[in-house]
């Protein structure tokens, strides 16, 4: 009789828990995923201010002194 009370509720005490983790563990990655993808706004535009390699060379072609982002 143990036996058998053993393996129905060893079951369904460990499959909820299982579950329970791995959606847990599914969020937590969701979330590094999206604050991978924050860029820090001020340093683009600062970047973008200075140009990149071709648009300095437009520039040059087209004697331009200032890049416009």
């Amino acid at each position: 009789m143990n036996f058998e009370l053993y393996a129905l509720i060893i079951p369904f005490c460990a499959i909820p828990v299982l579950l329970v983790s791995l959606d847990y563990f599914k969020k937590i990655s969701e979330l590094d995923k999206r604050n991978r993808k924050v860029i820090d706004f001020d340093k683009f535009l600062k970047n973008k201010q200075k140009g990149d390699v071709v648009d300095i060379e437009i520039a040059k072609l087209l004697d331009i002194k200032n890049i416009a982002a």
